[in-house]
């Protein structure tokens, strides 16, 4: 199965660009791709005194859920996934449709706070914070409008991104994901990283962000953090 959307540029979380830092995630995580595969069984043949032998193997196509990235509503890239999702993009540019379980909590912690940024233009940052995010949504779409940043979107564009499981169960309700992304601003301060912490709920068959929208900050440690990719 071929991914639904084109593969793009570069990533940038919409949360750190409003703070003047970039986050970051993987096109094809080794340690979690999952490939199905279904094959019809051979066709055996026989000739007088032979055993059967296969004469004809027909093998199903390979789906792999890796992930790819597409252009967000301000340019900038995140990841989808056939298997991971979103599964939905409306014309208002809102992502839905995520997996529930590790890899779909990160990828609905990308997309979703990425759109919780003035970058991204009313439309999307209200439409995000009104039906995907839980908690003081009023107050936080009025910290949006007012978010300025002296950093420019190269200096805080994400070219690789790492995560890890904080706390919770991405298969239960509760879900703790801590982002962490390198970009040319925060490599300048002495090869540090953006980190942001996330706390996801799933809520009506998806993942909600638990509001009030989390700032990030830079770090050196990636240690536990598995290594999502981005784009260079």
């Amino acid at each position: 199965m071929k991914p639904r959307w084109i593969v793009a540029g570069s990533v940038a979380v919409a949360a750190v660009v409003g703070t003047g830092l970039g986050l970051v995630a993987q096109d094809q995580p080794s340690t979690r791709q999952q490939t199905l595969v279904s094959s019809k069984p051979s066709v055996l043949s026989s000739s007088p005194g032979s055993d059967l032998v296969p004469t004809d193997e027909v093998t199903a196509p390979q789906l792999v859920c890796g992930i790819q990235w597409y252009p967000g509503p301000d340019a900038t890239s995140l990841p989808v996934s056939d298997c991971y999702g979103p599964t939905t993009r409306t014309e208002l540019e809102l992502a839905s449709g995520f997996s529930h379980d590790e890899l779909g909590a990160v990828i609905a912690g990308i997309n979703i706070a990425s759109r919780l940024s003035s970058n991204c233009g009313k439309w999307v940052y209200e439409g995000t914070a009104n039906t995907q995010t839980l908690g003081d949504v009023t107050s936080a779409i009025a910290d949006i409008s007012r978010e300025e940043s002296s950093a420019t979107a190269e200096e805080t564009r994400p070219s690789r991104w790492w995560y890890r499981l904080s706390a919770g169960d991405p298969h239960g309700e509760l879900v703790g994901v801590v982002l962490i992304a390198s970009t040319p601003q925060s490599r300048a301060r002495g090869d540090q990283y953006a980190r942001l912490e996330l706390t996801l709920r799933w809520l009506d068959g998806d993942w909600r962000l638990q509001l009030p929208r989390p700032r990030p900050r830079l770090t050196g440690d990636l240690d536990g953090a598995t290594e999502l990719g981005g784009q260079r």
